[in-house]
């Protein structure tokens, strides 16, 4: 049996090793992805010599201009992996609120590819993280859009919200509304302060 080296995250030229999927025909094989956003399936030995560098998209372009994807599509395929673990790992911590209540990804999303050119499309950047538009719905591309994490944590199904004037918002925002922390704001709340004495910056008597 051969030794397997860990080369998780090793890059070979266009190439970015996933992760390890086994051995075929007596070879240590290896998921990557290439900058391209394609996923190729590698022998070990074969990235290591050089044998292989892309997923051919090098050799298709016929030069030796770069994509310049790649931090993208490592961040995508992280996004995209730990979304179906979610939904399908019962030992994930956040799986209670996701595949434990129903939730799914939707069958074009199983593929990588389709998401990953979903994903750059609708405004994808690093640093992002994928929201979906209906709490109870599922992750689908009709369902779910891009958001920064301050956003997204605005949009948690346990957050507390307040009404004043017709306005709906979480605690948070209307931290930043009106100047006062979010901490302050929740010991008022816990102290039943009606809501119109809550957001004042000056409390008098």
């Amino acid at each position: 049996m051969p030794t397997r080296i860990d080369l998780t995250n090793h890059r070979f030229g266009r190439l970015c090793c996933i992760e390890h999927i086994g051995q075929k025909n007596g070879h240590v094989v290896w998921r990557c992805l290439c900058n391209c956003g394609n996923m190729i399936e590698v022998r070990s030995n074969d990235l290591r010599t050089g044998k292989v560098r892309s997923c051919g998209c090098f050799h298709d372009e016929g030069n030796h201009t770069t994509h310049g994807l790649s931090r993208k599509s490592i961040g995508l395929y992280r996004v995209w992996e730990r979304m179906k673990s979610r939904c399908y790992n019962p030992r994930s911590s956040d799986f209670k609120y996701y595949g434990g209540r129903g939730i799914c990804v939707c069958d074009e999303w199983k593929n990588f590819e389709n998401f990953h050119a979903w994903a750059l499309c609708n405004g994808y950047e690093d640093g992002l993280t994928i929201e979906r538009k209906d709490n109870n719905g599922n992750y689908k591309p009709n369902n779910c859009k891009w958001a920064t994490m301050k956003e997204q944590g605005n949009n948690k199904r346990n957050n507390i919200k307040i009404t004043l004037n017709g306005q709906t918002k979480t605690l948070g925002q209307w931290a930043d509304d009106v100047g006062i922390s979010a901490q302050c704001l929740r010991s008022r709340l816990r102290r039943g302060w009606p809501e119109d004495k809550i957001l004042r910056v000056e409390v008098q008597g």
